[in-house]
């Protein structure tokens, strides 16, 4: 378990370290996406070090901090290799902290590019703070926090990469009960909201901004189209979040008050029924 520093006040916070976020008290959206799954998932989440970044990571790091913090992405020491060879992981040793490679930054500055060249993207980024930090306390589920990419007077945005980044394989990462589970994190914002900025929270929106990434197991991947877009989430969807998220924070911080270690893992969740696809019916006819 990693060592937990001190955890500030309720408040909202900039310029902080994410070693230091990471190590504050919490629950926060990450873990609560591991909920969804079983409780158990969830506590390993509250209470598991960090891990190395795979090579998708890599570039996914690479594309944020070039967008959003431009003069830390252009301190990371830079490797000329594979982020997956031994040299790399001798050189990361040797610097001393994060280092990207000179392929995730030259496709990272060829991202950010498209990123501002859409307006809608570009008006996003210019009108927040980048990399705020959110702290609150609720008496159902103890003390909460959130890391948010761009935090507006009554939005909140959130930069997402993928090699597919259609409107079908965004809204599957969205709502997906075993994976992203995304609609969590935009509740879960608007949960801060409630709770750090009451008068604009009935008014929040939340933005999404997709980037087009390369197969970074290919030193060139022929296939690839930069691209990207800025999305508005459906208030409704946020609210489902929302609730959602809350109701998985309950649960875990019930069990935690109780002094017992003892979370329930997926056969100890809801009883579930297995149902044969549509597609599987004999009277199932195309378009139900």
């Amino acid at each position: 378990m990693s060592e937990k520093t001190d955890r500030p006040e309720q408040g909202i916070y900039y310029d902080v370290p994410m070693s230091d976020y990471r190590a504050w008290p919490a629950v926060n959206y990450s873990s609560i996406s591991k909920g969804r799954h079983s409780l158990r998932a969830m506590h390993k989440a509250m209470t598991a070090t960090s891990s190395t970044a795979s090579v998708a990571q890599g570039l996914g790091t690479a594309v944020h901090a070039a967008i959003l913090e431009p003069e830390v992405f252009e301190e990371f020491p830079t490797f000329d290799g594979s982020r997956k060879t031994k040299a790399f992981k001798e050189f990361e040793v040797e610097q001393g902290q994060y280092c990207l490679t000179k392929l995730e930054k030259t496709y990272a500055r060829l991202l950010d590019g498209v990123v501002r060249d859409d307006a809608r993207c570009r008006y996003v980024i210019e009108d927040s703070v980048h990399e705020a930090c959110l702290v609150w306390h609720d008496e159902r589920y103890g003390w909460a926090k959130m890391r948010v990419d761009m935090l507006g007077r009554d939005f909140m945005a959130d930069v997402k990469t993928g090699r597919e980044i259609t409107a079908h394989a965004m809204n599957r990462a969205f709502f997906s009960t075993y994976g992203w589970g995304y609609f969590l994190q935009w509740g879960w914002a608007l949960e801060a909201f409630e709770h750090l900025r009451p008068d604009v929270a009935d008014k929040m929106k939340g933005y999404l901004i997709a980037v087009a990434t390369p197969d970074v197991n290919k030193k060139e991947d022929e296939n690839f189209v930069p691209d990207a877009y800025c999305a508005e989430i459906e208030r409704e969807a946020i609210e489902a979040g929302r609730d959602t998220a809350v109701s998985i924070a309950s649960n875990y911080y019930e069990i935690t008050k109780s002094g017992s270690d003892a979370f329930p893992g997926v056969s100890g969740g809801a009883r579930m029924t297995l149902r044969l696809p549509n597609y599987m019916k004999t009277d199932w006819k195309v378009g139900e």
